[in-house]
């Protein structure tokens, strides 16, 4: 089951890329640690559904989801954030909320109806 919302939440946020870049070039850094043949896999679908949709995906996959979250927080704290991120809730989550240094994406995913995805 937890592999489902997490699959539910990276559909989100890859189905929420085109309304962030706007009237921009759609190209989407997406950082994460599915490194594994099925999970390769997995990704290379929404690599595919995003470039099918005009974007350019650039995939940075990066093995041990703890060597991902120290690239990416690195990569926001000093400024230059990948587009989107796989990231497990916890303190360092919490930490870049607390911060303001994460995009709020309740507005698209309203616009979207995903928080029904989750009974929200």
């Amino acid at each position: 089951m937890r592999r489902f919302w997490q699959a539910c939440l990276a559909t989100a946020v890859i189905a929420g890329l085109p309304a962030l870049a706007g009237a921009q070039e759609m190209k989407a850094e997406v950082i994460h640690w599915w490194t594994s043949g099925g999970e390769s896999a997995a990704v290379q679908v929404f690599a595919d559904k995003f470039t099918e949709a005009g974007g350019t995906w650039i995939d940075t996959a990066i093995a041990i989801g703890e060597n991902a979250r120290t690239a990416g927080i690195n990569r926001i704290v000093g400024g230059n954030p990948p587009t989107a991120m796989q990231f497990n809730t916890g303190k360092q989550f919490d930490e870049l909320v607390a911060n303001g240094l994460l995009r709020d994406l309740d507005d698209i995913a309203e616009a979207d109806r995903l928080a029904a995805l989750d009974g929200g």
